[in-house]
């Protein structure tokens, strides 16, 4: 066949690397965005993300108590039962036991006020010094306006109503976590019955399920450990 004129530069040209930069510079865009649209997902859901992730690791530390349970033929839904209540009494007993100390605290608050304000008295004439000028400033700025000019200021809600909202948050968010927990606890063998599904060969499913067991093992040893390690501090 005759050769074509300019046929090498045109395989040269289709072959050159050049062409594959804009496919590469789009896939790292297209990976970009993927990842900060994850996580502005995760930042607006986060009131249902969180108590999900909290649920997850409170189940892995407490995974130990129902393989014990399994030990000696106790079904999994009694011992998660059994393992979720110790936790809400537990719970309770230290929100109780807390409870005087944070009421001896806020009965102190006045006098641990006056005693900060005693020895930080070496601060106060300079900070007297500067809301001085700030007043100044603002006096000057208040005489320049316009004597039609209204002021308008934002009333934002009180310590009382925004406390009351936290405690109705917090509180929803215990529930779904101990909630999901139970859940978890009880269909723990709903996740090795998935591996052994998926799994084509009887070899693969064994090595599966033992290296599911082994993670499984490692990681609630990990977190029980931490845990007591944290509680007894």
């Amino acid at each position: 066949m005759a050769d074509v004129p300019g046929k090498d530069l045109y395989i040269m040209a289709t072959n050159s690397p050049q062409r594959v930069l804009p496919l590469q510079s789009q896939s790292f865009s297209i990976k970009l965005l993927a990842t900060l649209a994850c996580f502005a997902v995760l930042y607006i859901a986060s009131s249902l993300f969180i108590p999900i992730g909290l649920a997850l690791v409170l189940s892995l530390t407490l995974f130990p108590f129902i393989r014990a349970g399994e030990r000696i033929r106790v079904p999994p839904v009694i011992s998660a039962m059994a393992v979720m209540l110790v936790v809400t009494v537990a719970i309770s007993a230290t929100v109780i036991a807390l409870s005087g100390p944070v009421s001896q605290l806020s009965r102190d608050a006045p006098e641990i006020g006056r005693q900060l304000k005693a020895k930080l008295n070496m601060l106060r004439e300079p900070l007297e010094s500067i809301n001085q000028a700030g007043k100044q400033v603002e006096e000057i700025t208040s005489e320049a306006k316009e004597p039609l000019v209204q002021e308008v200021i934002i009333k934002q809600r009180g310590l009382v109503a925004r406390a009351s909202d936290e405690v109705v948050a917090v509180s929803a968010s215990s529930l779904l976590i101990f909630t999901l927990t139970l859940f978890l606890l009880m269909s723990r063998d709903l996740f090795y019955l998935k591996v052994v599904r998926v799994m084509p060969t009887l070899s693969d499913k064994k090595r599966a399920l033992q290296a599911a067991y082994e993670i499984e093992r490692d990681v609630s040893r990990y977190l029980l450990t931490v845990s007591v390690i944290n509680a007894g501090l």
